[in-house]
């Protein structure tokens, strides 16, 4: 059974909060949905580079989704 990485990892937060006595914390993040960014240089073919992509957005993000950006170019299908 394959489980997602989001709820593996919302399920590890639940279970630090309610060791450290944040249940109200804990019962909040519980309920929480992901919502995910759709940037216009996602791609579709390329895992290989994921952790430059990664290192590329720590750099440039600075806290605003809606200004940002990282100089990242979108995928050229036609050259794969």
């Amino acid at each position: 059974m394959t489980v997602n990485i989001y709820i593996l990892q919302r399920r590890h937060f639940e279970k630090y909060l309610l060791e450290n006595n944040l249940s109200l914390l804990a019962n909040l993040v519980k309920n929480l949905k992901p919502s995910y960014l759709v940037m216009p240089w996602q791609t579709i073919q390329n895992d290989t580079d994921c952790g430059l992509f990664l290192m590329r957005h720590m750099e440039t993000y600075m806290g605003d989704a809606k200004t940002w950006t990282s100089d990242l170019k979108p995928e050229n299908v036609s050259k794969l």
